[in-house]
C-alpha cells in the first residue's frame, strides 16, 4: 500500500501520539510507519544542498554518469557513498 503522507506528516503525527496519548517512541514509529533512526535523525538542511550540487554538476557535466558525478563530489569535500547520486540521477 502506497503512504499517502509525506515524513513531515508523519514526523508531526509521531509528535502528536508521544505527547497527547503518551505512547511510546517505539509503539508511535510502528504505528505511524516511521523507522526508528529515521525519527532520530535530524531533518536537516545539509540533503537540499546536496541534492542541488548533484543537479548544478549534472547540468555542467551532462554526459558524466553517477560515477563521475560522485568522483567530483569527492574531491569537493562532500563525504557521501555513490547510491544516492545514482538514486537522483533517475
Amino acid at each position: 500500500m502506497q503512504n499517502l503522507l509525506g515524513l513531515a506528516e508523519r514526523r508531526l503525527g509521531l509528535e502528536h501520539l508521544e505527547s497527547t496519548i503518551a505512547v511510546s517512541e517505539r509503539h508511535s514509529c510502528h504505528g505511524v510507519g516511521i523507522p526508528r533512526s529515521t525519527e532520530r535523525r535530524s531533518a536537516g538542511c545539509s540533503e537540499g544542498n546536496f541534492f542541488s550540487k548533484i543537479h548544478e554538476l549534472s547540468g555542467c557535466y551532462p554526459r558524466f554518469d553517477y560515477r563521475k558525478i560522485f568522483n567530483r563530489l569527492k574531491l569537493t569535500g562532500w563525504r557521501v557513498g555513490p547510491e544516492p547520486i545514482r538514486l537522483t540521477r533517475r
